[in-house]
């Protein structure tokens, strides 16, 4: 089995707190891992430091068995964030927005080629969106803005995806959706990531749970794992509010430390 991604003692401290303290973790290529634990338990920290996008205070990371400075194929690893910016003034349709986050230096010059429009509206279609393909993406709920981000990831056409809390501010019927979107990727052979207060729709697909406590690694194991307290009433659905403003889009820092 190929490993992705391995980390060996990895610790990321915040203004002197551990928010991930000897992390050890490996995860193979084709696991589907549920990554759960209570807010600020390190969650969002443990998923950027994979990426590279918090470094390690700490210990080492492996991507692709390559030491995380010499790793390049960033175009096969797809990140949905927690945190996302205001989607703004700009005038840009959700079909816009899929196509042009999923260029990579390798396809800048393909922006509208018949190959990417068939890769939009396969993505789209997979979140149940493709109706709302040109509409402005201010207009969509902050939940389907989620969808739309999900979908960004999908076009890409990478084999890694990493999600953060991916179905808050979804409604219970697209959350199936987006479930079943990622049970064909793990089908497919494709490696899923999922962070979540709770597994949910996604209880059926998780091959392996590891829980968080405090940074620390507490389970790490088969699913579901041990019985837990799960934190609810954190989200609500947004799908359900859409006279609300749009609350996200494109990822920052931040989340859950």
């Amino acid at each position: 089995m190929t490993t992705i991604f391995s980390l060996t003692e990895g610790c990321v401290d915040y203004d002197g707190n551990h928010a991930l303290h000897d992390v050890d973790l490996t995860i193979n290529r084709g696991e589907f891992v549920a990554v759960l634990g209570d807010n600020g338990s390190g969650k969002t920290t443990l998923m950027r430091a994979l990426l590279t996008l918090t470094p390690l205070d700490h210990g080492y990371l492996t991507i692709d068995s390559l030491p995380e400075a010499r790793f390049r194929e960033w175009n096969d690893i797809a990140y949905v964030p927690q945190r996302l910016l205001s989607a703004g003034a700009v005038p840009v349709s959700v079909a816009e927005v899929v196509a042009t986050t999923s260029i990579s230096s390798r396809t800048r010059f393909q922006w509208w080629s018949r190959s990417r429009k068939a890769a939009v509206r396969t993505a789209l279609e997979q979140v149940g969106l493709w109706e709302r393909r040109n509409d402005r993406l201010d207009t969509l709920s902050g939940g389907q803005q989620r969808r739309v981000l999900i979908a960004s990831a999908l076009a890409k056409g990478a084999t890694v995806f990493i999600l953060d809390e991916p179905t808050a501010g979804v409604d219970a019927e697209n959350q199936e959706l987006i479930a079943e979107t990622f049970r064909m990727i793990r089908d497919q052979g494709g490696t899923v990531i999922l962070v979540t207060h709770e597994l949910g729709t996604f209880t059926d697909l998780a091959t392996r749970v590891v829980i968080l406590d405090h940074g620390r690694v507490s389970y790490d194991g088969p699913a579901p794992g041990p019985k837990r307290a799960h934190d609810h009433g954190v989200h609500h659905s947004e799908d359900l509010r859409p006279s609300e403003p749009p609350s996200t889009l494109f990822g920052t820092a931040g989340g859950d430390v």
